[in-house]
């Protein structure tokens, strides 16, 4: 549930806008993998917290960010 959360928040703000549907399908099948080896804490604090506040979206923000560059 919290990958869905993640992707629905990247959708929300517009992150995925741009990518083709290949990038697209790459970032539904790596980004959750990638996020939890590099930050596990953040769906540890999604699962308990059931809410996105300031600071998880910054760190989600700063993730997804990450990502996106090395994904282009």
């Amino acid at each position: 549930m919290e990958e869905q959360v993640i992707h629905l928040y990247a959708l929300r703000k517009g992150l995925l806008d741009q990518l083709t549907g290949v990038q697209l399908k790459r970032f539904k099948r790596e980004f959750g993998p990638s996020l939890r080896q590099e930050a596990p804490h953040v769906f540890e604090r999604l699962r308990q917290e059931k809410a996105l506040n300031a600071e998880m979206k910054k760190l989600l923000d700063d993730a997804l960010l990450r990502y996106l560059q090395q994904l282009n």
